[in-house]
């Protein structure tokens, strides 16, 4: 079964879901998957977190319709 940011990975249950991963860069990459079980929406977006927890980066990477 594929993860939600893999190709053809997604929630299908529940309405809405989230996964992230670490890059190469050390960064963090979430995905957001919300939408109807029949055509769920995908957001993806790069995240870097600082020593205490604050974000000091954020960038949408884009999004995909399942």
């Amino acid at each position: 079964m594929p993860r939600a940011w893999q190709p053809k990975g997604n929630f299908r249950e529940g309405g809405w879901g989230m996964a992230a991963q670490v890059l190469p860069t050390g960064r963090i990459e979430l995905s957001f998957s919300h939408g109807p079980w029949d055509e769920p929406h995908c957001e993806f977006h790069e995240v870097d977190v600082g020593p205490r927890g604050g974000l000091r980066y954020f960038k949408y990477l884009g999004f995909t319709i399942s």
